[in-house]
């Protein structure tokens, strides 16, 4: 409400109800900067990553069966794969132990700006993106 400051309720989305499916242990909820979307994650259902990693080659799996954690130091140039594996494609069963490593990430990019610096002055452009047009629509900004 935008006097008082309440919330409205629009619409109730429960997991497992009229085809939803992954808000099981919803814990973060979110609103889009343009108000129009309201982002939730949850922890216990991952469907999507689910779908997608049953799709996936096995080869590709073996990326995410690093055995030290992305960043982690190492005392030499490293894969951060796992010995076995190193050499040849591992068979379905072994690159399941990759899925705890695998996750999806979804952007829906609705805006975006640009901007150059330059001695003489600086140049900016914002663009939009149009679902009616599916295109982008830019406008020259003040820098």
């Amino acid at each position: 409400h935008t006097t008082t400051g309440t919330l409205t309720l629009l619409e109730v989305q429960r997991d497992g109800d009229a085809g939803v499916d992954g808000l099981a242990g919803a814990h973060s909820v979110t609103i889009s900067p343009d108000g129009q979307h309201v982002y939730v994650a949850g922890d216990e259902d991952n469907a999507v990553a689910d779908q997608l990693w049953e799709h996936l080659w096995v080869l590709g799996r073996r990326c995410y069966m690093a055995p030290r954690a992305p960043g982690s130091l190492a005392k030499a140039p490293s894969p951060n794969l796992p010995t076995e594996w190193m050499d040849r494609k591992p068979t379905l069963e072994a690159s399941e132990s990759g899925r705890a490593n695998f996750c999806v990430i979804e952007v829906i990019l609705s805006y975006m700006e640009w901007l150059e610096l330059g001695f003489e002055g600086h140049t900016r452009a914002g663009y939009r993106w149009s679902e009616e047009g599916h295109q982008w629509k830019g406008c020259w900004l003040e820098p």
